[in-house]
């Protein structure tokens, strides 16, 4: 698994306590758009497996 794989599950478990009927999602949209910033900046898959991996 890539570590990119942990950081989504960890996001997604962050999100179980604000999924209720009425949300304003702005602190984690936030949030999310962060993780972007961050993985944009790592360096890019360097064969097929990793490349493969991460886009699973």
């Amino acid at each position: 698994m890539p570590k990119q794989a942990k950081i989504i599950a960890d996001y997604m478990m962050y999100l179980v306590d604000f999924v209720i009927e009425i949300n304003a999602p702005d602190q984690q949209m936030e949030k999310l758009e962060e993780i972007f910033r961050q993985m944009k900046k790592e360096d890019l898959p360097v064969n097929r497996e990793e490349f493969e991996s991460r886009a699973v």
